[in-house]
């Protein structure tokens, strides 16, 4: 962006933005097409101010293997490049356009609009995002056209994987637009109207298993837990509307808004095969389950469908200054979600209440109480009636009471028994509306406190610049329809409760500017939470979490800047997680650091380097098994899983005016990632002969890029970029790529 003009803008009006949704990880522009400043702007006589920048070149890339990892933002064919940049005022109005093209996928828009009257904040955002497909490999693959179906029983109620689109590359196309339009109604009230779009679009990869499949042109008859992976186009589009109203009276501040989202989704059908699991379990006969009579084959079945919503919230803020030095602050909000697809509604809604008080001086303290609950109604029915037709029960065979029943299993599983009702929408089925467990409904209390104490403040020595800081706050999350029942033997079930988590966290800190050149921080945080949520497993009750019950946080670092030229900092962390309870049992502990050095040793030279650690290093009690603890070989047993990982990331950047009309550039970006489990020596028939080769990774990228500008003439500059790229996945060899890019470009300011 033209640096001045940012300047003489921000000296016109300050414009606040408030982002009105999610927005999506956006990486910024290749560094190869940033250029060094333009000339001065431009001011007439009159007093208007004008300028613009135009830019254009070309990308001439190659690539070697996968894009998705080497570049996953980018497009990495060769394409135009071209940028425009203006900024012109007249002191009354102004208008300031960025918008850029860098690469075939790629587009930035920006509008910012000053007049008397109205502010217009527009940007808009085109990129593209690969994602790398999973080919399955674990797997074992299907044999097509089984030489003698059903006489191969080995591979009974095993797993076993078909990609429908081998080799395939995916990618979503990504458009963002976000515009703020504000202005005065009078001296007392303003309106604002945020407006937020995104809309994602291209081909993903999607995945459904089946239990007990078996068709004779994929696996024989031979019963099996099928995976399948084909492609399926989507189209998802979300668009935000956020009408603001704010008036002031006085030393009160009341505003409203209504944010309204709505997701709307146009995507493929795609559908797999779901047949009936095995005719026999243990040597008796099982009668007809999924596809009934009318369908004892099976039948295609749809998956992978995203539900349309609508959201709106109605928000009140209300600000209330008491007096010069207290005040108060209160938000309440309350909306609903409609999903389209399920035919419910959510609520939800909550308030936040704060107070700030800066009487005593020095001393800075807030109190604040939060709250917030959501109901989650059960479904009218499982999926709509076109969706589950083959699995509709017949009732002409046999009128549906509550004392005929089903058996349903898979995969060799014991058959579980399952009544036919009558759903609510007047349809027998043994997987209706009555069938389905209420969702869990949550509130969510919140209470604390926190301050800001500068103790010497009127010293004169190094005592003036330390600072205290320090924050508690207690939180209870319960739950409603949390009671989750669980087979503790043969006939016997236990009641798991969940619904209720309480946590006691407390925060302190130490900051001390020793002079204008130093300062130092050490800061300290803890979390204790009884009960928090955990998985049960329906067949034998066995628990597990990867919520902590505990939680201890160091970190301290400083910056130092003796001269202007110089800015070293660095930062040290000990992070440490825990759960210890009947429920899971684990231990986390994490080691972070960063270093980061900038250094000009003139006016035309200039140096920066940073370097980051981080080691992460888990211990968990893991189970694994089926059934009961009864001797069977399959029973479960519990084993402590060591877990290690650990990241280096290495930056480093030069930039060097050799002469008034040359300078270079250069970066180079380092990252290197490693994880995997400390043993492999695992219970044979419970865990998959590979795993711990499945667990682990080792990835590297290294990004190198250099430069040259060179002034032509006045306000007229010629660039070239060079890019190097490459990411090496030592365990997964198909993920890996590299990249050379090439721009050249010409750059001129008028």
């Amino acid at each position: 962006m033209i640096a001045q003009g940012v300047v003489i803008l921000s000296l016109c009006v300050v414009v606040s933005r408030s982002a009105t949704g999610e927005e999506a990880d956006r990486p910024p522009p290749p560094d190869a097409f940033l250029l060094s400043a333009p000339a001065p702007v431009a001011i007439h006589p009159s007093g208007f101010i004008h300028e613009q920048l135009i830019q254009a070149g070309g990308w001439f890339s190659s690539l070697q293997g996968s894009p998705g990892q080497v570049a996953r933002y980018q497009d990495l064919d060769s394409a135009p490049v071209w940028r425009v940049d203006s900024l012109r005022s007249d002191g009354i109005s102004t208008s300031k356009l960025y918008a850029a093209g860098l690469d075939q996928e790629t587009t930035d828009f920006h509008l910012e609009l000053v007049f008397s009257k109205l502010i217009a904040d527009v940007r808009y955002q085109r990129y593209i995002n690969h994602t790398e497909a999973d080919r399955l490999l674990n797997f074992p693959q299907p044999v097509a056209e089984h030489a003698h179906p059903g006489a191969d029983p080995s591979n009974f109620g095993q797993y076993m994987a078909e990609d429908l689109n081998v080799g395939d590359d995916y990618a979503i196309r990504i458009q963002q637009l976000k515009a703020d339009f504000r202005g005065d109604i009078n001296k007392h009230a303003k309106w604002r109207l945020n407006v937020w779009s995104m809309r994602r679009s291209g081909h993903r990869q999607a995945i459904a298993l089946s239990n007990s499949y078996s068709r004779p042109d994929v696996h024989g008859n031979c019963q099996a837990c099928h995976l399948l992976s084909q492609r399926q186009a989507i189209d998802w589009t979300t668009v935000e509307i956020e009408p603001v109203l704010e008036t002031r009276r006085g030393p009160i501040t009341v505003s409203f808004s209504l944010p309204m989202r709505s997701f709307l989704t146009n995507d493929q059908t795609v559908t797999r095969w779901y047949n009936p699991p095995p005719v026999n379990y243990g040597g008796q006969a099982i009668p007809p389950q999924l596809g009934s009579e009318a369908y004892p084959d099976g039948a295609e079945y749809p998956y992978g469908h995203v539900p349309e919503t609508f959201t709106q919230t109605r928000k009140l803020k209300i600000g209330v200054d008491l007096s010069p030095s207290r005040k108060l602050y209160a938000l309440l909000h309350h909306g609903s979600t409609d999903n389209q697809f399920r035919n419910i509604r959510r609520n939800f809604s909550g308030a936040d209440l704060r107070l700030t008080d800066r009487t005593v001086p020095g001393v800075t303290w807030t109190t604040y109480a939060k709250f917030h609950q959501q109901d989650n109604p059960l479904p009218s029915e499982l999926m709509g009636a076109e969706f589950l037709e083959f699995d509709r029960y017949d009732e002409s065979i046999e009128p549906c009471d509550e004392d005929l029943s089903r058996s349903y299993g898979g995969c060799a599983c014991a058959p579980i028994p399952s009544n036919c009702v009558l759903g609510s929408d007047g349809i027998p089925d043994f997987f209706a509306r009555d069938a389905l467990s209420d969702p869990v409904d949550y509130r969510r209390t919140t209470v604390g406190c926190n301050g800001r104490w500068r103790l010497f403040r009127h010293a004169r020595d190094w005592r003036r610049g330390l600072s205290c800081y320090a924050r508690y706050e207690y939180r209870r999350l319960e739950r409603g329809d949390a009671l989750f029942e669980a087979a503790t033997g043969m006939g016997s079930t236990v009641v798991m409760d969940q619904s209720q988590s309480n946590r006691h966290s407390v925060q302190m800190g130490l900051t001390q500017r020793w002079a204008t050149t130093l300062d130092t921080f050490v800061r300290y945080r803890a979390w204790y939470e009884s009960d928090p949520l955990y998985g049960v497993r329906e067949n034998n009750a066995l628990t597990n979490s990867s919520l902590p019950t505990s939680a201890h946080v160091v970190e301290f670092g400083g910056t130092w800047s003796p001269v202007d030229a110089l800015i070293a900092s660095g930062t040290f962390g000990l992070e440490s997680r825990q759960h210890d309870s009947e429920m899971a049992d684990f231990g986390e502990w994490d080691y972070p650091m960063s270093f980061s050095l900038w250094y000009a040793m003139n006016a035309s030279w200039s140096f920066s380097a940073g370097y980051a650690y981080h080691a992460s290093r888990i211990r968990q009690a893991i189970t694994l098994g089926d059934d009961f603890d009864d001797g069977a070989y399959h029973a479960p047993v519990t084993q402590w899983w060591p877990y290690r990982a650990r990241s280096h990331v290495i930056s480093t950047g030069c930039r060097w005016r050799l002469s008034p009309r040359i300078s270079w550039r250069a970066d180079a970006h380092f990252v290197r990632g490693i994880n995997g489990l400390d043993t492999t020596e695992f219970p044979p028939r419970h865990v998959w002969p590979g795993i711990e080769a499945l667990v682990r990774n080792d990835r590297t990228s290294i990004r190198l890029s250099t430069g040259w500008d060179y002034l032509i003439r006045h306000r007229t500059t010629g660039y070239v970029r060079y890019s190097f790229l490459d990411y090496d996945d030592a365990i997964v060899d198909y993920r890996s790529g590299t990249a050379h890019r090439l721009l050249v470009g010409l750059s001129s300011v008028f």
